[in-house]
């Protein structure tokens, strides 16, 4: 039986950061209607005084919406583990990589940066992205690899 674990790069509430995400929209529809209105129902060239707040609204609603999308997205970065393989896909890196354990030569852990020597290459993830209980929780499991690897 495999033992997996799986820790999330990034911690949220996927309920509030949906909710988040369309209150920005609503925020953003009202902004700009609002704006409409003001501006073809009104007998001046001039605009109002609440014209300039409805854009305002409008932009807080686009702001708001674009922080809910990107939280929303950053949900695809992990680092997973059993006992055959190492996964993991950090920020900045283009696709999930895999490490199979038993292909592992060497571990080295130098601050927040795990370097993994395999046969043909090396391969590395820096920790700097996790919260410490998650990174402690990594950096034990590369350790007991690593002491493996000396007995």
């Amino acid at each position: 039986m495999l033992n997996k674990t799986y820790v999330n790069v990034y911690k949220h509430s996927r309920l509030l950061m949906r909710i988040f995400l369309w209150t920005g929209v609503a925020m953003f529809i009202a902004g700009i209607s609002l704006f409409l209105i003001d501006y073809i129902f009104t007998d001046t060239d001039k605009p109002g005084a609440f014209t300039w707040n409805y854009l305002a609204l409008a932009f807080q609603g686009l702001i708001a919406w674009a922080v809910g999308y990107k939280t929303l997205a950053n949900e695809k970065y992990f680092v997973e583990w059993d006992d055959e393989q190492i996964r993991w896909w950090l920020p900045r890196r283009n696709n999930p990589e895999t490490i199979n354990i038993k292909d592992i030569q060497s571990v080295e852990i130098q601050n927040l940066q795990v370097v993994v020597g395999l046969k043909q290459e090396q391969k590395s993830f820096n920790l700097k992205f996790f919260f410490f209980p998650e990174r402690k929780m990594i950096m034990e499991k590369f350790e007991t690899i690593r002491q493996s690897l000396n007995s």
